[in-house]
């Protein structure tokens, strides 16, 4: 197995750097449901790991927005390159949030 150069597995480096970001890092399956959730994640919207898990991501966003967020699902898990974008989402007390987002890879595709 190679090794970064910090002398951890490749896989233990990800993790720190995502552990670590003061960026929130949400990644979700082909389902939509939240696989992967960061400790900025946890304080941009007030959901611990635990509950963020397994949720769909269109809880994450107004009513409003969400015909047009699974919009963009289906237009990345189709192959589709989009570009940074700006959307609303909801933290868990209800307040609304504005936010510039990258849109994530599709691994596996």
């Amino acid at each position: 197995m190679a090794h970064s150069f910090t002398g951890l597995p490749p896989e233990a480096y990800l993790a720190a750097v995502v552990a670590s970001s003061d960026d929130a890092i949400v990644c979700c399956n082909a389902d939509g449901r939240i696989t992967l959730w960061n400790p900025a994640a946890e304080r941009l919207l007030g959901y611990t790991d635990t509950e963020a898990l397994g949720l769909s991501t269109l809880t994450l966003f107004p009513q409003g927005v969400r015909a047009h967020e699974s919009e963009h699902l289906r237009r990345v898990l189709s192959g589709e390159m989009m570009s940074q974008l700006q959307t609303i989402l909801t933290h868990k007390d209800g307040t609304i949030i504005h936010v510039d987002h990258g849109v994530p890879a599709r691994i596996g595709a």
